[in-house]
């Protein structure tokens, strides 16, 4: 949970949606948001 929270206040100072976090290199290793 504490991750979303991280990702979410990256976005707002950002000023834009973030979809899909990468946690590795394969496809299978990309957590989407949205």
């Amino acid at each position: 949970m504490r991750a979303r929270q991280y990702v979410k206040a990256i976005s707002t100072m950002a000023g834009t949606k973030i979809s899909s976090v990468s946690v590795g290199p394969d496809r299978n290793q990309t957590i989407r948001l949205m």
